[in-house]
C-alpha cells in the first residue's frame, strides 16, 4: 500500500522544536501598521540572547532552524542559530496561519534530520503542537520552545517531550 506524504517515517526518529519569536515592537507608524516589519524591541533580543544559550545548553543537536519570514522570527532565529552555529532558513509556509499539513510539507524538506527548530507565531505554535499530540493546548508565550518527538510525520503522532517557557530558557542561559 502507498504512502501519503503526511505519513512517511523520517529516516530516524525526528525531535522538533517549536519556537515562538521574540517580544517585538507593536505594529505602528513605524510600521505603517503592518505586520510584517515588525522588529524585536532591544529587550526582546536581549531576553532572545539569553535564551538562545539556555537552548544551547540543552544540547538537543538541532541540524536545522528554520522561520517564518517576518522579521521579528527572523531575527528570532538568526539569534538562536548564531548561537547554535546553524544558519536560519527562510521558509514562507511558517507565515501566519500555519496548518499542520504545511508544517508536516516542511518537515519533509529535512529527510536526514534528528532534531529540526522552528520559529513561529501565536496562535500556530498552539494549535500546530496540538494537531501534531493529539489535542489539548499548550500556552506560548513570546520565546517558548516546545519540544516534540515525530516517530512519524503526520497528525496525532508526536510526543510532548517538554516546555520551556521563557523564563526557564533564560534560567539556563543565564
Amino acid at each position: 500500500m502507498r504512502k501519503f506524504a503526511h505519513e512517511l517515517r523520517p529516516s530516524r526518529l525526528m525531535l522538533l522544536g517549536l519556537l515562538r519569536h521574540g517580544v517585538a515592537h507593536d505594529a505602528g507608524p513605524k510600521t505603517e501598521f503592518r505586520d510584517e516589519p515588525r522588529e524585536l524591541t532591544d529587550e526582546g533580543r536581549r531576553r532572545m540572547q539569553v535564551a538562545a544559550t539556555g537552548i544551547a545548553r540543552l544540547d538537543l543537536a538541532f541540524q536545522a532552524v528554520v522561520c517564518s519570514p517576518f522579521v521579528r522570527c527572523v531575527e528570532t532565529a538568526e539569534i538562536v542559530g548564531g548561537v547554535l552555529g546553524i544558519a536560519p532558513r527562510i521558509a514562507q509556509p511558517l507565515r501566519p496561519g500555519l496548518h499542520v499539513h504545511g508544517l508536516i510539507g516542511l518537515l519533509l524538506e529535512y529527510p536526514e534530520a534528528g532534531a529540526v527548530l522552528v520559529c513561529g507565531h501565536q496562535p500556530d505554535m498552539s494549535t500546530v503542537a496540538a494537531d501534531l499530540i493529539g489535542g489539548g493546548w499548550i500556552e506560548f508565550k513570546k520565546g517558548t520552545l516546545a519540544l516534540i518527538e515525530l516517530p512519524v510525520l503526520r497528525e496525532h503522532a508526536g510526543h510532548l517531550l517538554a516546555l520551556y517557557p521563557p523564563a526557564a530558557l533564560r534560567r539556563l542561559g543565564g
